[in-house]
């Protein structure tokens, strides 16, 4: 059940987002200016919902979102007021599914991994461990995914961090071997530095990581370092 809802509510999440059109009403635009729903009211389907939302977000106020016919509508409001003032209290009014999804957006927004702690872990494990791993992803900082359980979170949490600060030594936290050699070679070819090749333990990724920075630099120096020959081959033809 809880399944059929989340996918119901990602649905919503979709069509919510593809009207750009609805962005540029004017209408809705008046309403959002004015802060008042009431001008929602005569407005037909998604323009009504997606304008009292708007004007739920424009006031802080979740009172608009509870105008909006259909579950999943509502709790999209919900979750956008409370994303927009940042503040997970918002996220009270809101039960399992949708609840948890709230929690996991305003943590996100405001950097803050202790309001994962919210989600039980218990019953969602998952999605609490997903929260605190995407919040230390957006702080940046690899000391916050030693608060995530040891698992697929922490090592994708490490991952993300490791790429986007371009920071080899953060790959030694990861435990996989493969997701580790992952996080080297992609490392060593944003930096254009192949002696972070030597760093990977897989034969193919470590030849792959040889031959790519091979292509970028022109240095078939670098193909000697293959160790498999077609692989060692092909790097020297593709030498300009």
């Amino acid at each position: 059940m809880k399944l059929i809802f989340l996918f119901g509510l990602v649905l919503v999440l979709l069509i919510s987002g593809c009207g750009l059109d609805l962005a540029l009403d004017e209408e809705i635009q008046a309403a959002v200016r004015a802060k008042d729903p009431d001008l929602c009211e005569d407005m037909e389907d998604r323009r009504r919902d997606n304008c009292l939302t708007r004007v739920a977000k424009a006031l802080g106020d979740t009172g608009p979102c509870q105008r909006i016919e259909g579950a999943g509508f509502v709790s999209r409001c919900v979750i956008d007021v409370a994303v927009s003032k940042k503040d997970v209290g918002v996220c009270d009014e809101l039960s399992e599914t949708p609840y948890v999804l709230c929690v996991q957006q305003v943590a996100v927004e405001t950097k803050r991994p202790a309001h994962c702690t919210r989600i039980s872990e218990e019953e969602y494990p998952f999605d609490r461990n997903k929260c605190l791993s995407d919040t230390a992803i957006e702080i940046g900082d690899p000391k916050y995914c030693e608060d995530v359980p040891l698992g697929q979170h922490r090592e994708n949490c490490y991952l993300h961090i490791g790429l986007r600060n371009r920071d080899y030594e953060i790959c030694d936290k990861i435990t996989s071997p493969g997701l580790q050699d992952q996080c080297n070679r992609q490392i060593a070819l944003s930096l254009v530095n192949p002696s972070l090749c030597a760093r990977i333990e897989g034969d193919g990724d470590r030849d792959n990581c040889y031959e790519s920075i091979s292509k970028i630099t022109n240095d078939e120096t670098l193909c000697n370092l293959i160790i498999n020959d077609n692989s060692a081959q092909r790097c020297l033809r593709n030498i300009n």
